[in-house]
């Protein structure tokens, strides 16, 4: 089940996993304006804080159109996302009401679907969401119009 607030109220006793513990306190500790500085749309920046287990991923892209979404699972890895700068909207679905599935793609931890029904979350400034592998989600999709997004990855390592 997803979780999705802003970052500061994520209790992080709620999760036990000492991995995502670290990756929300490590969101809290960064400072943001220095780490994207660093970031293009075309390089976005990978910060390892644990080698493979625990790693995040600085990056800048625009927020695109409704249409022909897909949703996005992965089984490696748990998201925790974060959105500094810029407005979207996440649709969160269970992974039970996956359809249309394409072929999990194991080096890049990453398969695409559509869902039978989702729920909507705005993410704005500081709204954080914690999304497990039995969590479909389709990120940077539009409010209104198309912008331009600042948003943190941290990849939680499952086992």
């Amino acid at each position: 089940m997803a979780i999705i607030g802003l970052l500061n109220d994520i209790d992080e006793t709620i999760v036990s996993s000492e991995r995502i513990q670290q990756g929300l306190a490590y969101l809290k500790s960064v400072n943001m304006t220095d780490m994207f500085e660093k970031v293009t749309e075309e390089e976005p920046l990978k910060i390892e804080l644990d080698g493979d287990k625990l790693f995040a991923i600085f990056q800048k892209y625009q927020s695109k159109e409704r249409e022909n979404i897909l949703f996005e699972a992965h089984r490696k890895y748990i998201d925790i996302q974060l959105v500094n700068k810029g407005e979207e909207e996440i649709w969160v679905a269970p992974l039970s009401t996956k359809l249309d599935e394409t072929e999990y793609d194991s080096d890049k931890d990453i398969h695409f679907m559509k869902a039978s029904y989702h729920s909507i979350s705005l993410m704005k400034p500081q709204n954080a969401a914690i999304l497990f592998p039995t969590d479909l989600h389709a990120p940077g999709i539009s409010v209104v119009k198309p912008e331009a997004i600042e948003k943190v990855v941290v990849k939680v390592a499952v086992k």
